[in-house]
């Protein structure tokens, strides 16, 4: 008896988390299904941001926007078991668990692909003319910014009611309501101007806005008011792109410098006075002498120096000249000396080489520099990571880089305006 209870007891287990016929698991009603597709792509969404992977991001917010706009096109049928659903809506429900898994199973996905699934389930929800739709909203991203400034964020879609001061749309982040700016049946925009939203890491971070939009439902004497509710993920870019350096290739005056030693030489006053004799180094042609350097240096001698033989020194370029004497004495030791010059040679060369100059830039900020044309080049360090050396005009999501003549921009675009490829 016992095991037959058990056996029971894991049959409606089983029952209640699978549906025959649909491969959908997880989710006892249709709406439970979608919430929990929701909480799956949201923590996704969340791992992608930790990544820096802003173009996964970027796709999840717009699936996630799909599977709310699914959740109100069939509001009426949330509370149905998955097993009671007809063939179009379990459809439905396989294409967007098949979209969330495969952009959870793996970040190196086909965005473009997954693009066009999000887009075809959104684009064939059965909504009526007017219940509340919201199709797009920016900025997906914005920057950490301080209590001062201010947002505004761009909504479109239908909004029938939203001109009605009865059914005016509102958007919350928590217990703060923010501003609505525009209110018409096809946009709306909200100001935020009071919301402290730091990120400090070099990852995307995310909040959630709730946006309520009234609207009546039913005929006649059954008319409700209702309330389509939208939650907006945007990711927080952290506090600037990452790290940006210019290289310029300069040339620099370098001294060449080599030591330098003559011929021997040798003067011997066995017989008589030699007095003056001079005797020169060669010639360096496109070097020159280092006056400080040149020696005379002594291989042999006899006798004293000044005394029995001397020397002189005469100049130091362009050649190097000694005057040498030597004394002739015929009881004693007479002057006798072999000797050569030793010095340095130097010239002027030209070595080219790099120079680096690190540029803080945040959002929205620009910067001009004077460089020559082809010496230079910009070392890129994304904050989502890899590398980029750029010599010429580009334009990356995260950074635009233009020449003219000899000056150099380097223009980092506002949040708002990013746009991950």
């Amino acid at each position: 008896m016992l095991k037959r209870i058990i056996l029971v007891s894991i049959s409606i287990i089983l029952v209640s988390c699978y549906s025959p016929g649909t491969g959908i698991i997880g989710g006892t009603t249709f709406g439970g299904a979608l919430s929990i597709a929701m909480d799956k792509l949201e923590t996704a969404i969340q791992v992608a941001g930790e990544a820096g992977r802003g173009a996964a991001f970027q796709f999840g917010t717009e699936a996630y926007t799909t599977i709310q706009l699914t959740k109100i096109a069939y509001k009426d049928m949330l509370d149905k078991s998955i097993k009671d659903l007809d063939d179009e809506t379990t459809q439905k429900l396989q294409e967007i668990q098949t979209m969330v898994n495969e952009f959870e199973s793996n970040i190196s996905y086909d965005l473009d692909k997954l693009t066009m699934q999000a887009q075809q389930i959104a684009s064939t929800l059965p909504f009526s003319d007017k219940t509340p739709q919201l199709t797009s909203y920016s900025p997906k991203f914005i920057s950490p910014k301080s209590l001062d400034e201010m947002i505004e964020i761009k909504m479109s879609g239908v909004f029938f009611y939203a001109h009605n001061d009865l059914y005016s749309p509102s958007l919350t982040i928590g217990p703060e309501k923010y501003e609505l700016l525009v209110n018409t049946t096809q946009n709306l925009s909200f100001i935020l101007d009071s919301v402290n939203i730091a990120n400090t890491s070099y990852s995307i971070s995310l909040i959630k806005m709730k946006l309520s939009i009234p609207y009546t439902d039913g005929w006649w004497i059954f008319k409700k008011t209702k309330i389509a509710e939208y939650n907006l993920i945007v990711g927080i870019l952290p506090p600037n792109p990452g790290q940006i350096t210019l290289q310029r290739r300069i040339k620099k005056k370098k001294i060449e410098e080599q030591n330098f030693h003559t011929q021997k030489w040798s003067q011997h006053s066995s017989n008589d006075d030699h007095k003056n004799v001079h005797y020169s180094g060669p010639l360096h042609p496109d070097w020159r002498i280092v006056p400080s350097s040149v020696g005379f240096a002594i291989d042999w001698s006899q006798g004293d120096e000044n005394d029995q033989w001397s020397k002189r020194l005469v100049r130091t370029n362009p050649t190097v000249v000694y005057a040498v004497t030597t004394i002739h004495h015929g009881i004693g030791t007479s002057g006798k000396v072999d000797f050569h010059f030793e010095y340095n040679i130097e010239k002027d060369t030209f070595v080219t080489e790099w120079i680096s100059e690190d540029i803080s830039l945040n959002w929205g900020d620009s910067k001009v520099f004077e460089v020559e044309p082809n010496d230079w080049k910009i070392v890129y360090h994304p904050f989502n990571g890899g590398v980029q050396e750029i010599v010429s005009p580009a334009k990356h999501p995260l950074i635009k880089i233009g020449i003219k003549g000899n000056f150099l921009s380097v223009e980092i675009p506002y949040a708002f305006d990013v746009k991950f490829n």
